[in-house]
């Protein structure tokens, strides 16, 4: 509450130490608290004031993909992935590995090796065929990188010809 610390302060707090002169404090509240404490005991001293500055950062929403998880689901020549976060103002990081990728091992973020950055919902249209492994993170300045999130994607070739269909005719028996 800003105010100075004092043994008959009402918001004081009696710790139960999990190592020897140790107490802690859990706080959620986004945005920069300061803790200030003092140490006092009957018949001792007050100690002198001291304080800690934390700021707790929002984190970005995990990201989302679209097509959906499917089980078992193969894409025809092609896929047309798009990545979304809830989170406004931000963007999306992302690295591909497995078949007909070269992303073995990259992790997505600012400035990683590989990785790409999209708008939210931006397509990606991958033609590679076999399976390509998606990892994503959505980014926003001032803010905690989102948690890590990866879709597979199998692009297979058409199992028989599609184009152009031959003229057939019911005489034809």
């Amino acid at each position: 509450d800003g105010s100075e610390p004092s043994a008959a302060a009402s918001s004081s707090y009696s710790c139960v130490p999990a190592v020897q002169d140790d107490c802690v404090l859990y706080c959620d509240t986004v945005g920069v608290t300061v803790f200030k404490a003092i140490t006092s005991a009957p018949g001792y001293e007050d100690s002198a004031v001291s304080a800690k500055v934390i700021h707790i950062q929002d984190r970005v929403a995990r990201p989302y993909f679209d097509p959906a998880l499917a089980q078992a689901e193969a894409f025809v020549t092609a896929v047309d992935v798009r990545i979304f976060c809830d989170t406004p103002n931000t963007t999306i990081h992302y690295v591909v590995s497995g078949t007909g990728a070269s992303g073995a091992g990259m992790v997505p973020g600012p400035g990683k090796p590989g990785d790409v950055p999209v708008t939210p919902g931006e397509t990606i249209h991958w033609d590679a065929l076999g399976t390509a492994i998606f990892r994503a993170v959505a980014v926003r300045d001032g803010w905690v990188v989102s948690q890590e999130v990866h879709r597979a994607f199998t692009v297979v070739e058409p199992a028989y010809d599609t184009w152009p269909l031959p003229q057939l005719s019911w005489a034809d028996g």
